[in-house]
């Protein structure tokens, strides 16, 4: 299977009201490993505490700043999100703010389930058609929506 360095990972439009555009949307974006590891570093602060005569490394977790980084990486753009009637800019201060308000989590949090479910399904058929067409069967183009 052959797959280009230059993936692209701009992310996907998931509208408020289904297929409509017209009532706005988030721009979502399924975040990478090499993202998730740099998000990581970034958050985990390490310190070496004397535990029983032994020295212990115990990671701490900034759990608000990896939130925040996430739902930067993750929403890449919005299309009409208001909150209490005003239109907001999108950026890491403002996912922050809209992530507190139960229907927009929700909304995002369900999105990118299925975002994750299309790649694993994806993966799935490539991992298939790599298969068939080792076989010696001719090579299978597979299309997602």
């Amino acid at each position: 299977m052959d797959f280009s360095s230059k993936q692209q990972n701009e992310g996907k439009w998931c509208w408020f009201n289904g297929h409509d555009a017209s009532d706005g949307g988030l721009c979502l974006r399924v975040m990478s490993i090499d993202e998730s590891r740099r998000i990581s570093k970034i958050v985990t602060k390490s310190k070496h505490k004397p535990i029983k005569g032994q020295v212990v490394k115990i990671d701490e977790v900034d759990e608000e700043l990896k939130d925040r980084l996430t739902w930067d990486y993750c929403i890449t753009a919005w299309k009409d999100v208001k909150l209490d009637g005003k239109l907001l800019e999108c950026n890491a201060d403002n996912k922050v703010k809209m992530m507190k308000h139960n229907l927009f989590a929700a909304f995002f949090i369900d999105r990118m389930a299925e975002l994750n479910d299309e790649l694993e399904t994806t993966r799935e058929l490539q991992e298939k058609n790599s298969k068939t067409s080792s076989s010696g069967s001719a090579p299978q183009i597979v299309e997602t929506a």
